[in-house]
């Protein structure tokens, strides 16, 4: 999609923004492959992932992922992991591929975050001089209506700075 964007649009200034997952990769992109894009937004970053998959996520059936090439996590969005993915999140870890570059980076964490934890992030954006938005009170999901609002418009706030 960036590649895309920046053949499309080469004159613009492309901006990445993700969330959880999506946050961790979008860091992941931006160090791996130098972009150094102007502004990047982690909101609710899952900063450790493999141990995220490993304890919170597969748990008790990592043990049949070699038996099997995948399994099936259950949820409330029912997700397959295979071999291969699970390998790739051992291979990069974001607290050694991280690169700041010249990228104006903003994290946006909720203090009750169950998924990916609080702590962690604040304690990556103080090391790396990162500006990190603490929400009270929020969870993972930013579920309740007012806190999402809150990071939304952080989030504008920045990208329109």
């Amino acid at each position: 999609v960036y590649c895309y964007a920046e053949d499309k649009y080469p004159s613009c200034d492309i901006c990445l923004c993700g969330t959880s997952f999506g946050a961790y990769s979008v860091l992941l992109y931006n160090s791996i492959y130098a972009r150094s894009v102007p502004r990047l937004v982690a909101r609710c970053c899952s900063l450790d992932m493999l141990d995220i998959f490993e304890k919170k996520l597969m748990g008790s059936e990592l043990r049949h992922l070699t038996d099997y090439g995948s399994i099936v996590v259950e949820g409330e969005r029912p997700i397959t992991i295979t071999e291969e993915f699970h390998t790739q999140l051992k291979k990069y870890d974001i607290h050694n591929e991280f690169k700041p570059m010249r990228t104006s980076y903003l994290f946006v964490h909720g203090t009750n975050d169950e998924i990916a934890p609080y702590y962690s992030v604040k304690e990556f954006c103080a090391e790396h001089d990162l500006t990190c938005e603490t929400i009270d009170d929020a969870d993972h999901f930013m579920s309740d209506d007012t806190k999402l609002a809150i990071c939304n418009n952080a989030i504008l706030r920045f990208f329109m700075s």
